[in-house]
Formats: structure tokens, sequence, C-alpha cells
């Protein structure tokens, strides 16, 4: 209903409210693409963990070689088969080996946590979203946020 104050005609918040929802209602992503979408998400995620995991695993391979061959060349200065200049230069080469080792594994684990949350925060309550078998649009609309909420894991999706 249009209403009219002085010269500016506005729309009340209920009738964009129900515009809004006549629309969401008339859009639905169909249950195949919907499959298609959370299925592709799901492996683009294991195959992001499986490269995470495997990424993490030569790096601590790497660093557990290094700290062996740091052990070899202590027992090489030890039997006095290097000089002291060759030992401390080799072991400052494996030390700044070791640093790079552990600013890579922090590197990695700061990737893993930034994906992890934009699978789970935005990606897959997108493919949720969803107004519940009779729900309406205003019953759905949250006016704290001002946004609708995702619907919860499982129910129908439609847009």
């Amino acid at each position: 209903m249009l209403i009219v104050t002085g010269r500016q005609p506005y729309l009340s918040i209920k009738d964009i409210e129900a515009q809004i929802a006549a629309f969401l209602a008339e859009i639905s992503l169909p249950d195949r693409f919907h499959k298609w979408a959370a299925q592709r998400l799901e492996r683009s995620t294991k195959q992001m963990q499986q490269d995470f995991a495997a990424r993490k695993e030569s790096l601590l391979r790497a660093q557990a070689a290094s700290v062996k061959e740091l052990e070899n060349l202590t027992k090489l200065r030890i039997r006095d088969l290097l000089s002291d200049e060759e030992y401390v230069k080799e072991r400052q080469e494996f030390e700044r080996k070791q640093i790079g080792f552990t600013q890579k594994l922090d590197a990695l684990a700061r990737q893993a946590e930034r994906f992890e949350p934009l699978a789970k925060v935005f990606l897959q309550p997108l493919l949720d979203f969803s107004l519940s078998d009779g729900e309406s649009a205003t019953q759905a609309h949250d006016p704290q946020y001002g946004r609708f909420e995702p619907c919860p894991q499982g129910q129908k999706t439609q847009y």
C-alpha cells in the first residue's frame, strides 16, 4: 500500500517484506543443482584438507631430516672431523633452515584456519539458505540483523 505524507510517497516495511517474500517464493534452486553444488563444495573442501595435510607432512619430514643432519654435524665436530669455523657455519645454516620450516608451518596453519571458516561460515549457509515449509518471509526475517537467516542443515533449499 502506497502511503503519501506531505509530498513524498513511501512503502511500509510490511509491504516491502511482502514483495521480497513473494519474489523469493518464485525462485527455487532445483534439488539436482543443490546436490551438485553441495557435493562440489564437499569435494573441494576434502581436496583442500588433503593438500594441507600433504604439505604439512612434507614440511615436518624436511624439518626432521634437518634436525638429524644437525645431530650428525655435531657428531662430526665432536670427533674433530670439522673445524670450529666449518661447524659454526654449517650449524647456522641448519638453524636458518629450522626457522624457515617453522615459519612455513605457521603460515600453512594460518592458511588452513582461514579456509575452514570460509567453507563453514559462508559457503555452506549460502547453499542451505531457505525458508522452511510453511514459514513466511516475514517470520524468517530477523529484524535485528536485517537479513534472512540460513535454514538448519538438511532442510530443503529454496531461493
